[in-house]
C-alpha cells in the first residue's frame, strides 16, 4: 500500500516537472507558449523588430532598418501564404 503511493507521488511529481519545462515566450509577463523566432510569440517578435528598426533610423542608419523590415515583412507574408 505504502509503495502504490509512493509510486503514485512520485509519477504526479513528474509529469509535473515534465508541464513546467514547456518554452514560453522570452518577453516578461507573456504566457504565449508557441514560440515564432528568437524564444519570442510571434507577436512580440515582430514588435521587437519594429522596435530596432526605428531606433535603427533614429541612429542615422536607416538602409539597414529597412533591410530589416523587408525582411520581416517577407517573413510575416511566407508565414501567410503556407497557413
Amino acid at each position: 500500500m505504502v509503495r502504490k503511493i509512493f509510486v503514485g507521488v512520485l509519477l504526479g511529481t513528474m509529469l509535473l516537472q515534465l508541464s513546467g519545462c514547456a518554452a514560453h515566450c522570452k518577453e516578461p509577463g507573456c504566457d504565449e507558449s508557441e514560440i515564432y523566432q528568437d524564444g519570442y510569440c510571434k507577436y512580440h517578435y515582430y514588435k521587437n523588430l519594429g522596435k530596432d528598426a526605428l531606433s535603427d533610423i533614429m541612429e542615422g542608419s536607416g538602409d539597414e532598418a529597412l533591410s530589416n523590415i523587408l525582411e520581416g515583412g517577407e517573413q510575416l507574408l511566407q508565414d501567410w501564404v503556407n497557413k
